[in-house]
């Protein structure tokens, strides 16, 4: 990770206005002091891995796991990609809900253009479910369901921090402000291969932007990158991944209807 650039805090100086013009002994000194941070500011008290200077990885993202313990939660994510001539490449929407033990999730995608890296490009519903031990898929394409069940990519407990980990790894802290009570964490320097459902692309140029609460749970994300298709370096393009979590100990998460369905059939397939 590079050295991140220093957070200069700037201080407010008030003047004093005074009518009229000031003859050089009518001049009076107002004392004055920089402004202060107020007592209740989530700056006085930064979560574990942050400090103003900088971010740790691995400290910053245990915190906001540990800040999740034993709480369900709904993480709402979106993603574009977008050509130089303004063509969709990628849309999509999901949502995914995880128990409060962390130990299953199932989600929802919806794909307007582009489609996930398990399906062919008509298809454009997909459902997920996932445990430690099982990791199925359930695709709607114009001739009824598909279903994959890739090798296991990551577990439930891995949700809250492997993006955001990566995201700290990757870039410098620039800037730390707050916002309504939430500490807002602004990043810059994403840079490498990423992914935009299944179309792989080489950022250039990428920001990312974290809001969290003052012990260190993360309420969402924003990412807005530039680049060029890895497969295609002469294309331009330019997107942006969303995460906002929320629902907070009143997610619930049951299995879906299909799941019997898609254990058949994926087990079919291997025979």
């Amino acid at each position: 990770m590079r050295n991140a650039l220093p957070f200069v805090v700037v201080g407010i100086v008030c003047l004093a206005g005074c009518g009229g013009m000031l003859g050089p002994n009518d001049a009076t000194t107002t004392p004055t002091t920089p402004a202060q941070i107020p007592t209740d500011s989530p700056l006085n008290t930064l979560p574990n891995g942050l400090s103003e200077e900088r971010v740790d990885p691995l400290v910053i993202t245990a915190t906001h796991t540990e800040a999740l313990e034993n709480t369900s939660f709904t993480v709402v994510y979106g993603q574009s990609l977008t050509a130089e001539n303004g063509t969709a490449l990628v849309n999509a929407t999901a949502t995914t809900r995880v128990s409060a033990n962390h130990s299953v999730a199932y989600s929802t995608s919806r794909y307007d253009a582009g489609t996930s890296v398990w399906f062919e490009s008509s298809v454009r519903d997909v459902e997920r479910w996932f445990t430690g031990s099982d990791y199925f898929f359930r695709g709607e394409g114009p001739d009824g369901p598909v279903y994959v069940s890739p090798p296991a990519a990551g577990t439930p407990e891995g949700i809250p921090s492997s993006t955001l980990q990566q995201y700290y790894t990757e870039t410098e802290l620039t800037n730390l402000s707050t916002d309504d009570g939430m500490l807002v964490l602004r990043l810059h320097g994403l840079s490498g291969q990423q992914y935009a459902g299944s179309v792989p692309i080489t950022v250039t140029e990428g920001t990312v932007t974290v809001t969290m609460s003052a012990d260190g749970r993360v309420e969402g994300y924003r990412v807005e990158y530039t680049g060029h298709l890895s497969n295609s370096p002469e294309q331009s393009v330019e997107g942006t991944r969303t995460a906002q979590f929320g629902a907070f100990g009143t997610t619930t998460v049951e299995p879906p209807e299909w799941l019997g369905d898609a254990r058949e059939a994926t087990a079919n397939a291997t025979d």
